[in-house]
């Protein structure tokens, strides 16, 4: 008995002696008086905070980074903004180009007449002219500009008296010189048969007529036909905004058909009551324009509306040319007078 236990010491010894070789003295070691564990050399082996790599950021690393995000936001927000603006210019000129291929399609089965429409001086109840057209655009959304804020549509903000505190100009859809039926929508826009409508027919385009059609209502009696697509416009008392005589056409490649409204930060009510805020271009400082023969193209305002005297609440400025009343200068300058006769020559 005494043999096997010798023997049985001997083991453990060779395993610890084995073990102590292969981790080496500094794992092993020994405990020190205190408790603490100290490898073979007496270096202690606890691991303080010293030791331990640190893990956050410090204040000024962080203000680093905000100062890095806020330089690229700093670059890239004014890139995103116009990269918007022009993707809705690009929206606002498919539009337009649509309108006027809807408006040539209308003329087609019309021996080339386009819609009438209801014009109030130069301007124009567009929506009478959009109502019309719907059954060959079938989509009340393509009147709308993405650009304009007016959800109601620009030319129904204009002429709601809500809105503009000067008097309802939005002609009922039962006028008797519209005769486009009854309206159930009680606001007043008679959204319901009038789409919401950013864009402006050019009213030279039209007519006028006095007791052209039933009195008593807002037109109060006159009557308004639209032109001809090919030969101009005629017939009537005389054209709309001008007065007697007839508008031809030196170019329909340059005859305005249809453009974003407003055009001008003048329009009535205009700009002394700040009805259109800081206006200078429903796209950036321009708008967009439907010629006659279905093609669209953006302006510069200063471009459209050369005359600085203009001011379409007053009635002032924008004369055409060649008619009995005109005067001063930029006679036929202005756009909706561009390829017709009332324009000037070098707008022919």
């Amino acid at each position: 008995m005494k043999t096997k236990s010798r023997f049985s010491n001997f083991k453990k010894v060779r395993i610890l002696s084995e073990t102590h070789h292969l981790l080496g003295p500094a794992i092993l070691g020994t405990q020190g008086d205190s408790g603490t564990f100290l490898p073979t050399g007496g270096h202690s082996n606890t691991i303080t905070m010293k030791d331990q790599r640190r893990s956050g950021f410090t204040l000024i690393e962080l203000l680093v980074v905000i100062a890095i995000i806020a330089i690229l936001a700093a670059i890239l927000f004014p890139v995103f903004a116009q990269a918007k603006a022009a993707a809705k210019k690009a929206v606002c000129l498919s539009n337009l180009q649509q309108l006027g291929t809807a408006s040539y399609i209308y003329a087609g089965d019309a021996d080339d007449y386009l819609p009438p429409s209801e014009p109030y001086g130069l301007k124009d109840q567009t929506y009478v002219y959009a109502a019309r057209l719907m059954p060959y655009t079938k989509n009340r959304g393509i009147w709308t500009d993405p650009a304009n804020p007016y959800t109601m549509g620009s030319v129904q903000h204009e002429q709601n008296n809500g809105l503009n505190g000067n008097g309802d100009y939005i002609i009922p859809p039962n006028d008797p010189c519209v005769n486009l039926g009854t309206s159930t929508d009680t606001s007043g826009f008679y959204s319901d048969i009038y789409p919401p409508t950013d864009y402006m027919f050019n009213g030279i385009l039209t007519w006028y007529q006095a007791n052209g059609c039933p009195s008593g209502g807002q037109t109060s009696g006159y009557s308004h036909g639209s032109g001809n697509t090919t030969s101009g416009v005629s017939g009537g008392d005389g054209i709309n905004g001008i007065g007697p005589g007839s508008t031809s056409y030196t170019s329909v490649a340059k005859v305005p058909l249809l453009m974003d409204f407003p055009n001008s930060i003048t329009d009535w009510p205009g700009a002394a009551v700040n009805f259109w805020g800081a206006f200078v271009g429903m796209h950036t400082q321009g708008s967009n324009v439907e010629f006659l023969d279905s093609h669209a193209k953006y302006f510069p305002t200063a471009e459209l509306i050369p005359d600085p005297s203009y001011n379409d609440a007053t009635g002032s400025g924008c004369p055409p040319a060649n008619a009995t009343w005109s005067y001063g200068n930029y006679q036929g300058e202005c756009f909706w007078y561009w390829g017709t006769n009332w324009a000037a020559p070098d707008k022919q």
